[in-house]
């Protein structure tokens, strides 16, 4: 009688490649959820800084003085007499806002 049975050796060699396998795709969702939530709590947190900070300096200027044209933090700092302190400002907001676009990108590549 002939035997249909597998030999051992390919069975667990089968077995082997399957639980890699498994445990590669459990670690590629792990590492999906983590980023999604990491990605997720990031803009949650810019966001309420973002507020907190408009909310503080929006008393010190006339809403009149505002416009599209002008960070409402730039606003404050030039009615203030603070022109240099302005324009570092809008410095910093434009560097912020091209890193957060570049982090955005690469966390999106991970992905």
């Amino acid at each position: 009688m002939q035997s249909s049975a597998l030999p051992l050796g390919y069975v667990v060699d089968q077995m082997e490649r399957k639980t890699r396998f498994e445990l590669a795709t459990l670690a590629l969702a792990r590492r999906f959820r983590t980023f999604t939530t990491a990605n997720l709590y990031t803009v949650i947190v810019l966001i309420g800084l973002y507020c907190s900070v408009i909310a503080v300096l929006l008393p010190l200027v006339p809403t009149s003085n505002l416009t599209q044209e002008v960070s409402p933090m730039v606003a404050v700092l030039s009615s203030s007499g603070l022109g240099w302190a302005a324009g570092s400002i809008n410095v910093i907001l434009v560097t912020a806002i091209i890193s957060t676009m570049l982090a955005a990108t690469f966390g999106l590549i991970e992905l």
